[in-house]
């Protein structure tokens, strides 16, 4: 794959970088053992992400109490779904795989699909989708779920009309 060849990233402009199923990049990379003995197909893809794994994202996770830190901006609702980022983790810090959230009288729901590292502030930015809204309409609290744990509820509020 030449470096003037789209390659096909499910959604750069959302920090998504993983690979669409039509990338150029899939089974086009070197081996090079053993810092690339873990790929799927007949060879690595080119990038970070291994097209069909779960990213490995390093770091520890957030705790309870670093949950009222968190900074959630939401896109315009489609079909009763959220989507958007969530910033303000600790530095260092990332969502857990049971992380999610609750809009109103929703259920637990998101999709966390990518996380982000600022290089300029070694801050993670975390792109979701899929996060239920129903038709409700107001201003809605937001509670945030991980775990076996009770939801629990933002100071932050989403205003739906």
């Amino acid at each position: 794959m030449n470096t003037g060849t789209n390659p096909n990233f499910v959604n750069a402009a959302q920090h998504d970088y993983r690979l669409q199923s039509t990338s150029p990049g899939i089974d086009t990379g070197k081996v090079l053992a053993p810092f690339t003995d873990d790929f799927t197909g007949k060879s690595p893809d080119i990038g970070a992400f291994e097209f069909g794994k779960d990213a490995f994202i390093p770091g520890a996770t957030i705790l309870p109490e670093h949950i009222y830190n968190l900074d959630f901006q939401f896109n315009a609702p489609q079909n009763g779904q959220l989507s958007g980022t969530v910033t303000g983790l600790p530095l260092g810090r990332k969502l857990p795989q049971d992380f999610q959230i609750i809009i109103g009288n929703s259920t637990a729901s998101g999709n966390f699909v990518s996380s982000y590292i600022d290089p300029n502030t070694n801050l993670a930015k975390v792109a979701f989708t899929d996060v239920n809204l129903g038709n409700q309409k107001g201003i809605l609290p937001i509670y945030v779920k991980m775990g076996s744990n009770a939801p629990l509820e933002l100071l932050q509020t989403i205003t739906i009309s």
